[in-house]
């Protein structure tokens, strides 16, 4: 099933999940509600996109994930702009992503089962490397105009980058190229945007029952 990313980071307030008061004029249904009464899969899929940095904030974005990713109490979840309305919410499946576990609150962590994801070796990141030009190449419609894969060299010169400054200076030598009017693109500048130390991911998942 298609996933729902919630990029807690950028996330306002508790409605996020939970939906605002009615009393409220511009009341509106969370995103709980929305998948399973709205959507087509009473066990949708929600990734939750560095969770950690809900910290940052000042409102309870995570409010309501109490409730939510425990079985017995999601069977009975109540969004807040429809009090009146009970739905089971014990099926939903969660996953979330985070780097500095410390950061979070320690019954937040109990309610998920943790896996240490370990950097990538320097093959699997070649493999992300092409990867990320892939889907550039779709992105930007620019299939069978470029040469459709990486070579050695051009591996070598960018896979000590970040996912992130690999698809910045990716997408900017793609532009060039297709300027250019050449099928093989150029890679300047990588020396300055290497990758200083990678840390391992923490990565959830919830203990509720499983598609």
């Amino acid at each position: 099933m298609p996933p729902r990313i919630c990029s807690l980071s950028s996330a306002q307030s508790g409605a996020e999940f939970g939906g605002s008061d009615e009393y409220w004029s511009n009341s509106r249904c969370g995103a709980v509600f929305d998948e399973i009464v709205e959507g087509a899969y009473a066990n949708p899929l929600f990734v939750l996109d560095e969770i950690d940095k809900v910290s940052m904030h000042h409102s309870d974005v995570t409010g309501a994930l109490y409730q939510l990713l425990e079985t017995h109490s999601a069977r009975i979840f109540r969004d807040r702009s429809v009090p009146w309305l009970e739905i089971d919410a014990s099926h939903v499946n969660w996953i979330a992503t985070a780097n500095e576990l410390q950061r979070m609150h320690p019954a937040l962590t109990s309610r998920f089962q943790n896996f240490e994801i370990p950097a990538p070796n320097p093959l699997q990141q070649r493999a992300i490397v092409q990867r990320i030009y892939q889907i550039l190449q779709d992105e930007l419609n620019v299939v069978g105009v470029l040469d459709g894969q990486l070579d050695d060299a051009q591996l070598d010169q960018i896979t000590a980058c970040s996912p992130r400054v690999t698809r910045k200076l990716l997408r900017g030598a793609i532009a060039k190229a297709v300027r250019l009017n050449q099928s093989r693109i150029q890679l300047t500048d990588t020396h300055g945007a290497k990758r200083s130390e990678r840390r391992p991911v923490g990565f959830y998942r919830s203990e509720g029952d499983l598609a």
